[in-house]
């Protein structure tokens, strides 16, 4: 199944920029695997991280596949597709804001900061400017990202682990825009 769902996704976000390609779902299945081996999970929770971290992205409305990820577990018959397309449900930033305290499996919990995690340090920044750049926006719109979202991901952080791994790579944000700034002036 794994693998069947690696193919599935190089094919849809083949044409996604390089924020949200498939680079970045083997990222963050790397990093919700680091979580994962933090808590005690077994092998079907295990599977249902892996899918839900490759899946995560494929339907992301900012590039309008809308659906792709349901009809492939069901073409698959999936027997845990539910609980995958629940999770994958619960990973967005947006949607956190927009329902704040929503109730969340480990599983889930594991998938979102693993994402989170992708958005901050050296990666995330560079996954920033590659993504207001292919928006044709400014500079100044990246570093504002910075503020109204990266730098509050540390502390929506919902697992140990997530939040160990998040503390370093927010650290390097904050002296990247200290650095922006005295150079920029």
């Amino acid at each position: 199944m794994i693998q069947k769902a690696e193919e599935f996704v190089k094919e849809s976000v083949k044409d996604y920029d390089e924020s949200h390609d498939f680079s970045h779902a083997q990222r963050v299945v790397r990093n919700a695997f680091e979580i994962a081996e933090e808590e005690d999970l077994d092998s079907t929770s295990l599977e249902i991280i892996h899918l839900a971290s490759l899946l995560h992205d494929v339907d992301d409305h900012k590039y309008g596949n809308g659906g792709a990820v349901k009809k492939f577990l069901e073409k698959e018959q999936y027997e845990h597709a539910e609980v995958v397309l629940d999770i994958i449900s619960k990973v967005s930033y947006s949607k956190e804001i927009k329902n704040p305290g929503q109730e969340m499996s480990i599983e889930a919990k594991i998938v979102q900061d693993a994402d989170r995690l992708d958005a901050i340090g050296a990666i995330g920044i560079a996954r920033c400017f590659v993504f207001t750049t292919i928006r044709k926006e400014k500079i100044y719109d990246a570093i504002t990202h910075f503020y109204e979202k990266l730098l509050k991901l540390k502390g929506m952080m919902k697992t140990k682990k997530g939040r160990e791994l998040a503390k370093l790579r927010h650290d390097l944000m904050v002296l990247f825009l200290r650095e922006y700034k005295e150079e920029h002036l």
